[in-house]
């Protein structure tokens, strides 16, 4: 985790996908010749953008990962001094404290919609400008760097005393502020913004309008701080003298209000609170909530929720649980105030609860069209510490955790008893059910049970003696598996044993759950070559190496195997260039591996005619019957006319790492041929030596035995795109064509149920402990639904997260509006539903964004 405010640049992916080709680290069709560092792809131009010279701004919607890198200082210092820095584009970022815990690099900057009232008392034309800031900036950086952009761009000074912001009220625009500004001493209709204040603490979200008005040294001000005229403490707007507090933020109707809301507000000094429960102490400048009464004006939930920065994913879940009605109600009505649970130890002290009960009392009896959720925000942020920055996070991951705070809030149980290990041996199912449930509500009982728990039913069997083990566990949300096909694709590469044929590229379908036996199967049909016969393995920067795993099929290969004779065998043979750039030592692959069969019994100079008439067979089988002649035209070095030659020939270290590269390329012992420690490959000497003494050395450490080709820097392109030749089999089109049909075909929510109770084969990773064989066995688990509530939540699964890579399931589900048939999914009883709300979220795992549909 980086600290708080170190320095972080940002690096394309195109540049760098580039640079790992040049380097070896990626496999790459043909030459690559390296260019300055480009982050152009990266860099959004837009003239409404107010940036100083070193700032940059990047385009909405990259992907670490698949569109940019973040890189130390060290690494980006490297690049800028090696290969240069293409213009204008170096990118730099700091890390900010997300919360207490968490820190982040700051890669998106928060936009801020920006206008302007110039000295003359006059709007600035056109709409705003957008100015891109720190999340964790004050006002007084957004005034500092105004000033900064109109002295780099208009060569103005203006002094910090002769610059204010304000807030523009959401139901304005610059044009009806632009109407009425015609001199000096105009109400404004929004809020002055303190310097000392941060943006959080301004409540300034991302599509709030700040005007930026200026004034000269005798001139007045254009604009004057209008009075809210709406008590701090107890909302009531008709205040007919209003009462400031000392620091002129806030205004009450009376002193004795003013005097009840001094322990939550203290002149802008933060009050440092402290919940029942023994959690960290947290700062709240918050007001005692209020609640309005219901009158013909109220919006009745008809009301929207302001994004305040990356909040979709909380409002799109507020408006669907605010059109929950029977929850709802139970906080219209203030029957929940009699269940706040202070004492819970899992809950919030009942301030959570509070806080989301006031703001649905403002959704549905308050008049605004929309609100700006600041208070319910850090509410939250500050017991679910994830959600106080302005991150982007996951709709139901959100509902989930104010779910569980709400019903531990208003927890009827205020000492929870111990439960001891549940004894159902010799019990029905339904009695199993019981005393589960049983003992779920002797520990839970809220609303929220009350509405949306319903229950599992486990199962769980052991391979080895069908022993069968079942729970009933509660749970708050349906989490369905959207269906995948049973069937995959593949990708691998054939490499026949006749030198004379290319590679050829070809896709398998093959189960999920696929072996390396049932490719070969597949291979074997395909070109009529005996399953014994193929090896596959995976080639990482045209490298060969054995396949360990069939999970790991990046770049997998499946070579043939010649048919060997007496004394004879296989060479891997790699091939490489020296790169114009660096040393020999740091060249980089240019063509697959082939195998080559020699007989040990050779010499080494045999074994270097042997190699140069392989490589004849790619290149120019034409000319196969001339070998010998055309051997010493391209080694005039071995026999001793010049210096230069076609390659040089080495012993492949068979301790070096894997791969071209200078940071893969170090041995990890000394060299098994000449015993040097600092021996990367060995070249091969041009004599009589017998080549059997080398293999036996790798046979001895059980490795594969390889030579290596490294052609020389002259070599010209087209020898080395026919040695990289690689040919399209039909399966790749038939297999494409046939996925791309399957990807456009719909699945229903009941596939999706279906789905969720079929039987499933734990994998390795997860094995569980069977008590009657004493082992970890991979046990078929079964999932149903047992009992469902009276408010069903259903949470598509659609991300997923495989170690450091992340993806969408992006098929579309098909669900009733009316009468979701449950009956044939619940094993006690099922229901019929009708549709009320949705959070919906289009994008990508790092970027998109969450709207609700409720109704």
């Amino acid at each position: 985790m980086p600290e708080e405010g170190e320095l972080w640049y940002i690096v394309s992916m195109k540049w760098l996908d580039k640079w790992k080709q040049f380097m070896g680290l990626k496999e790459r069709a043909g030459e690559v010749e390296m260019t300055p560092v480009d982050n152009s792809d990266l860099l959004e131009e837009n003239p409404k953008h107010l940036t100083t010279q070193t700032e940059k701004v990047l385009r909405e919607g990259l992907e670490i990962g698949l569109d940019y890198e973040i890189l130390p200082p060290k690494a980006w210092n490297y690049f800028k001094e090696k290969f240069g820095v293409l213009g204008d584009c170096e990118i730099k970022r700091k890390s900010i404290a997300i919360n207490d815990l968490e820190t982040q690099v700051e890669v998106n900057l928060k936009p801020i919609q920006l206008g302007f009232c110039l000295k003359e008392h006059k709007i600035e034309e056109g709409t705003t400008r957008v100015m891109f800031v720190s999340h964790k900036a004050s006002v007084r950086d957004i005034s500092t760097k105004i000033r900064r952009i109109m002295r780099e761009r208009l060569g103005k000074e203006i002094s910090q005393q002769h610059i204010r912001l304000w807030k523009l009220n959401t139901t304005y625009n610059l044009e009806d502020l632009k109407k009425t500004v015609k001199t000096s001493n105009v109400a404004f209709p929004g809020s002055l913004l303190y310097e000392s204040s941060s943006l959080e603490e301004a409540e300034v979200a991302d599509s709030d309008i700040l005007v930026a008005e200026l004034k000269s040294d005798f001139s007045p001000w254009t604009f004057t701080q209008k009075s809210s005229k709406r008590c701090e403490n107890c909302y009531k707007k008709e205040m007919a003298n209003s009462i400031k507090c000392d620091c002129g933020k806030n205004e009450y109707c009376s002193t004795k209000c003013m005097g009840q809301d001094s322990k939550y507000h203290s002149c802008g000094k933060s009050v440092l609170s402290y919940s029942n429960n023994n959690r960290s102490p947290y700062l709240t400048r918050e007001a005692a909530p209020t609640f309005y009464e219901r009158t013909p004006s109220s919006r009745m939930g008809l009301c929207g929720l302001q994004n305040l920065g990356n909040t979709c994913y909380m409002n799109s879940g507020l408006q669907c649980l605010s059109n929950t009605y029977e929850l709802t109600e139970h906080f219209l009505s203030g029957a929940f105030k009699e269940e706040i649970n202070t004492d819970n130890a899992l809950g919030t002290g009942g301030q959570l609860v509070s806080s989301y009960a006031q703001l649905i009392n403002e959704m549905w009896y308050g008049t605004s069209e929309f609100l700006s959720p600041w208070r319910f925000k850090r509410t939250l942020g500050t017991f679910a510490r994830q959600f106080s920055g302005y991150q982007q996070h996951d709709s139901q991951e959100a509902i989930s955790f104010l779910l569980d705070f709400i019903h531990e809030d208003l927890n009827r149980v205020k000492k929870k008893p111990y439960i001891e290990e549940l004894k159902t041996e010799g019990m029905t199912e339904q009695q199993m059910a019981s005393v589960f449930w049983e003992a779920h509500i002797a520990r839970n009982q809220s609303i929220i049970v009350d509405l949306m728990y319903g229950q599992y039913r486990s199962e769980l069997t052991c391979p080895n003696c069908q022993g069968v083990s079942l729970a009933f566990d509660p749970f708050m949300m349906l989490t369905l598996p959207i269906p995948t096909k049973q069937q995959t694709s593949i990708e691998v590469t054939f490499v026949p044993a006749d030198l004379l044929n290319s590679p050829v590229k070809l896709k398998l379908l093959v189960n999920r759950n696929y072996t390396a036996e049932d490719i070969k199967a597949q291979i074997s049909e395909m070109f009529e070559v005996s399953n014994n016969k193929l090896e596959l393995a995976s080639v990482v920067n045209y490298s060969f190496e054995p396949l360990k795993a069939t999970e790991n099929n990046y770049n997998l290969y499946a070579y043939e195997v010649p048919e060997l004779g007496l004394n004879e065998t296989v060479v891997i043979l790699e091939q490489a260039k020296e790169s114009a750039y660096f040393s020999i030592s740091q060249k980089s692959g240019v063509a697959q591996p082939r195998l080559l069969r020699v007989s040990e019994s050779e010499t080494l100079q045999e074994l270097y005619f042997a190699v140069f008439s392989s490589v004849m067979a790619i290149v120019c089988p034409e000319d196969l019957n001339k070998a010998q002649e055309k051997f010493r035209e391209n080694f005039p070095s071995i026999f001793g006319n010049s210096n230069d030659q076609l390659f040089t020939l080495n012993f492949v270290n068979p301790n070096r790492r894997k791969g071209y590269s200078s940071y893969y390329y170090k041995p990890t012992s000394p060299c098994v041929f000449c015993e040097k420690s600092s021996c990367t490959n060995c070249s091969v000497p041009y004599t009589e030596e017998l080549l059997g003494s080398y293999v036996e050395k790798c046979k001895e450490l059980n490795k594969n035995f390889k030579l290596e080709i490294v052609w020389a820097k002259e070599t010209q392109k087209a020898l080395l795109s026919k040695l990289s030749k690689v040919e399209e089999h039909e399966s790749v089109k038939r297999i494409d064509k046939l996925l791309a049909e399957q990807k456009g075909a719909k699945v229903t929510l009941y596939d999706c149920l279906e789905y969720f109770s079929s039987p499933e084969q734990l994998d390795e990773k997860n094995t569980t402990f069977c008590p009657k064989c004493k082992d970890h066995v991979r046990g078929t688990k079964k999932m149903d639904i047992y009992k469902l509530p009276k408010v069903l939540i259903i949470h598509l699964k659609r991300f997923k997260q495989s170690g450091y890579y992340s993806s969408r399931n992006n098929k579309v589900v098909d669900f009733p509006i009316e009468g979701l048939e449950m009956d044939r999914f619940t094993l006690a009883g099922g229901g019929v539903y009708d549709l009320y709300g949705v959070t919906n979220h289009y994008g990508s795992m790092s970027f998109g964004h969450y709207t609700a549909y409720v109704w």
